[in-house]
């Protein structure tokens, strides 16, 4: 298991990410902590049975029209697709569904789902007592850095990294004694009904560079405009970093230095 990885330009070590994790974890609730994977088991051999086919293709088709949906919608449209052999969702998307009806196996639903994301949920639902792949997605990532991600972000994550954050997940189930799937998706129920917070901003009055600063709570993404007009954002700040950048000033001190020293270069950021 990796301890170290490169991650959007910076060092990012599995210690900070075990600790991202249990922190969400900690934070859920009883209810959230139900086993979701074997909840999404169950529905995927119920259908098996009523369309008189093989679970390993109907957890291959809820996999394959899963993208983009929530779970509701997710089971409605395999529904659909076993009785009409469509439904509402890309061509593309439809397509590996029908491909899945006459696969041999569970190794070739893999090959034609493929992406280490969707294949990772096909197997967490065909077999949840397995462990051997964790589902990580925008969501599931989020908490595993500790900000926001973005689905543009999600899909830059490389095969090594996915792996990387799925041992992450596997090293903080054994440090508190469950199971990996269930730390997954009750951290993940947690983390998508948070609220978010309220964004700030911030107008800077003497700094000869920083013009203003807004940031928003959700994404942690600190948003900057200059005194020449440029703007950018800056992605995976902490609050308490916009806090310190705006008590910098008010407190008689240099925005404009705690930002290149402690923000300018320590961020992955985007030119508005």
């Amino acid at each position: 298991m990796q301890k170290y990885i490169k991650f959007q330009g910076k060092r990012l070590s599995r210690t900070v990410v075990k600790n991202n994790i249990l922190k969400v974890w900690e934070d859920t609730t009883d209810l959230q902590r139900h086993d979701w994977y074997k909840e999404a088991n169950s529905f995927s051999k119920n259908l098996s049975v009523v369309f008189n086919t093989h679970h390993f293709k109907t957890a291959g088709i809820i996999a394959a029209l899963s993208p983009l949906k929530s779970w509701k919608q997710n089971k409605q449209l395999a529904k659909d697709f076993l009785l009409t052999f469509d439904a509402g969702h890309t061509s593309a998307n439809i397509e590996k569904a029908r491909k899945i009806l006459y696969a041999s196996g569970p190794a070739e639903v893999a090959n034609i789902l493929k992406g280490p994301k969707v294949t990772a949920f096909y197997y967490n639902i065909l077999d949840p007592e397995k462990d051997t792949f964790i589902t990580i997605d925008r969501h599931a990532l989020s908490i595993a850095v500790g900000y926001k991600m973005s689905d543009l972000e999600i899909s830059a994550v490389t095969r090594n990294q996915n792996k990387f954050f799925q041992d992450c997940y596997k090293y903080a189930a054994g440090i508190i004694g469950v199971s990996p799937l269930l730390l997954q998706s009750a951290t993940w129920l947690n983390w998508r009904e948070r609220k978010p917070g309220k964004r700030k901003r911030h107008t800077f009055k003497n700094s000869s560079n920083l013009l203003a600063a807004g940031y928003d709570p959700e994404q942690s993404r600190l948003n900057v405009t200059f005194q020449s007009g440029d703007k950018y954002t800056y992605i995976g700040v902490p609050e308490s970093k916009y806090k310190k950048l705006v008590r910098a000033e008010n407190s008689g001190g240099s925005a404009g230095k705690f930002f290149a020293k402690e923000i300018r270069n320590n961020y992955k950021f985007l030119r508005l």
